[in-house]
């Protein structure tokens, strides 16, 4: 038996897996991240602590979570046969796109390690 027949045959529920992109939060507003001084003994601009965090200083935050909420409330909870996997956001579909190609060609390469295993 495989394991995709495994799964597809489990009928005590369903979930979705909601693969969210980059979308405007609170998380970069000062109330919700407060900084502070960087110790003196710390102030070196190549150690990580300072790469991550001029990084997200005035960082750009793309997508509208409100407008994400809302759309994921009205059709997944209609969805007669929600998917098993969402993705939320042009660059969370591109990103997946991308990563089932990358996993395609692993699998391929490798494909004929499996030759004569049964």
């Amino acid at each position: 038996m495989q394991i995709g027949s495994v799964v597809n045959d489990l009928t005590f529920g369903k979930i979705t897996l909601l693969e969210f992109g980059g979308f405007k939060t609170r998380i970069m507003e000062p109330e919700s991240s407060p900084t502070f001084p960087v110790h003196p003994a710390y102030t070196d601009p190549t150690l990580t602590g300072n790469i991550s965090r001029n990084r997200t200083d005035g960082a750009y935050q793309f997508g509208d979570s409100d407008k994400a909420t809302t759309m994921l409330f009205h059709k997944l909870a209609n969805d007669p046969e929600p998917s098993l996997r969402v993705g939320v956001g042009l660059d969370s579909n591109g990103g997946i796109k991308q990563k089932l190609k990358n996993v395609e060609a692993d699998i391929t390469r490798h494909e004929s390690w499996s030759d004569d295993l049964y």
